[in-house]
């Protein structure tokens, strides 16, 4: 019995087939690759002019539609919707290269799915617009016209289907495309006021949870590195016009020095607020008075590790002015820590000295003076009271974070006296903050900041 229409569009076996076999597993194999890895390697390789793309375009969808690739479910999904609304903004010449180019082009890509062929077509808009940064077709670009267009109809195909009970297997690939596509829609809104170029726009960004999947629990927390396209992305933002990027997270010093995190171009307040690394500047921000005193602490604890057979391979101590974390290499660290917080306890009683000892887990003892105030929020108003003069009433403030310590800069910035017109939008990454009152904007993870960041850098 032969295969379905649907079947061979999504390279799946229909009901019928009982055996797939081994040229079927090796084509879902190759489907998978070519909407991991083609979809973006296609788009980058295209050089269209603006007067170009028009014709481009209107080839593919047009061979897309009249090869019946744009069906689903028994229903046609309107795929010209989207270049009606490209049309007005693209001039058109007399060029056949790139209708050439087009058919070429659907063959290479002919086994993505609607919503993954949706995402190719705003992928080449979005790089032409990188070479011509004309400000109306970087607009076109942002809109993502093929993929809120088209996921809209996909999606209420499957909501429909879903509540019917009338799901199949082969939907579960468009679930899947729909998930991945659908992080840049939710930033629709965000990126139109982001790229609203008669405002300056100052960005705040926390790194883990908010740039960067939180895995504090993981071996590969200890540095925070993140994605080199997110990295790209940051440098390409701060150094547009009218844009300036700081980053504020609770990460210490040396983490940062030892990241990809792009301090020589960013800005970054490290420990809460404590100090400031940017290229070779490093500043202690507050509680320089404590300095003197939290280094013969360290000296202290020191001396008492080695007395309890700890050596220095098996521990790391870092220190701010007025703070110090001990953390315990090893794997096996649980006696060790234990026995260090037992001594602890007995030589540092919280009641006869104004250093606080605290167990937070992990392989983590950390002390603390309880005459040192510091956080995010008060680190935030510091911050903005020295970049006033970079702050007027055309420019918007952005706090982007993820968790209750993001959230006191959040309430910082609702507090703080900015000229009047200046606009503070605080945005919440994932759910511990949703529905706060100091929140503007909810994103629902990392990945969302991210697809953010990918094309507020064209």
């Amino acid at each position: 019995m032969g295969r379905s229409f649907m079947s061979w569009q999504m390279g799946l076996p229909d009901e019928n087939w009982n055996l797939p076999s081994k040229s079927y597993f090796k084509h879902v194999l190759l489907s998978e690759l070519v909407k991991i890895a083609k979809i973006q390697e296609i788009a980058n390789q295209r050089s269209i002019s603006n007067n170009e793309l028009f014709r481009y375009l209107d080839k593919l969808v047009s061979l897309f539609v009249s090869a019946e690739r744009n069906s689903f479910a028994d229903e046609r999904i309107d795929f010209q919707e989207p270049l009606r609304q490209a049309q007005g903004k693209l001039p058109t010449d007399g060029s056949q290269a790139n209708v050439n180019q087009a058919e070429i082009d659907l063959e290479k890509v002919q086994n993505l799915n609607l919503v993954d062929f949706a995402s190719f077509l705003d992928l080449v808009i979005r790089n032409t617009a990188k070479q011509n940064q004309e400000t109306n077709f970087i607009t076109l670009a942002s809109r993502n016209i093929f993929r809120t267009h088209i996921n809209r109809q996909i999606s209420e195909k499957l909501n429909t289907m879903f509540y019917q009970d009338h799901m199949k297997p082969w939907a579960n690939a468009y679930i899947d495309s729909m998930a991945d596509s659908q992080a840049g829609l939710e930033t629709q809104n965000l990126f139109d006021t982001m790229l609203d170029t008669t405002r300056n726009h100052f960005y705040i960004f926390d790194i883990d949870g908010t740039l960067k999947q939180e895995e504090s629990n993981c071996l590969t927390h200890a540095v925070p590195n993140i994605d080199k396209q997110v990295r790209e992305d940051l440098i390409a933002l701060s150094r547009k016009h009218g844009n300036t990027v700081w980053m504020l997270t609770a990460r210490c010093k040396e983490q940062i020095l030892q990241s990809n995190i792009p301090y020589t171009e960013i800005p970054v307040i490290t420990g809460y607020g404590r100090e400031l690394v940017n290229n070779g500047r490093h500043e202690v921000l507050v509680g320089s008075e404590f300095l003197a005193e939290t280094n013969k602490l360290v000296n202290h604890l020191h001396t008492l590790l080695e007395n309890q057979g700890v050596s220095k391979d098996q521990y790391q101590i870092t220190q701010y002015a007025g703070s110090v974390d001990i953390r315990f290499t090893q794997n096996n660290f649980t006696q060790t820590k234990g026995r260090m917080m037992r001594a602890l306890r007995v030589l540092m009683p919280d009641n006869q000295n104004d250093w606080l000892l605290s167990d937070i887990g992990g392989k983590d003892i950390f002390i603390n003076n309880s005459r040192f105030k510091y956080d995010k929020g008060l680190a935030l108003k510091r911050l903005l009271e020295e970049q006033k003069s970079n702050i007027n009433e055309n420019t918007n403030v952005y706090v982007l974070g993820d968790t209750s310590s993001d959230y006191k800069a959040m309430e910082a910035l609702k507090e703080v006296n900015l000229p009047q017109g200046a606009r503070k939008i605080n945005i919440a990454v994932g759910e511990q903050l949703a529905g706060k009152p100091a929140v503007d904007v909810k994103l629902s993870s990392h990945h969302s900041v991210t697809d953010l960041l990918n094309w507020l850098a064209v």
